[in-house]
């Protein structure tokens, strides 16, 4: 999923979930989501917003089960938020 930026655009290219953490995997040649750090967010299907954890390369990692929302699949994500702007996932539901 391509998401476009101010100073250009940024690729999505996977959600990781694991037992207690999220990963997000980006396409990112400028570097560019490393000035957009504090508004990445992960939107569940109940409308909760994970913030962005850590960052390090082109991953972004998140950490849903620090927040008390429990372990989350794939399936209990409805959209990522960039620079406030919302973008639905497809997660085959």
């Amino acid at each position: 999923m391509q998401i476009p930026l101010p100073d250009g655009t940024v690729t999505l290219k996977s959600i990781y979930c694991g037992a207690m953490d999220m990963r997000t995997t980006w396409d990112d040649p400028s570097d560019l989501i490393s000035d957009y750090l504090d508004s990445i967010k992960l939107v569940t299907a109940n409308g909760d917003r994970i913030p962005c954890r850590s960052w390090y390369d082109s991953t972004v990692e998140f950490a849903p089960f620090n927040l008390g929302l429990g372990h989350l699949a794939s399936t209990d994500l409805a959209a990522i938020e960039v620079n406030g702007q919302s973008y639905p996932l497809a997660t085959g539901k």
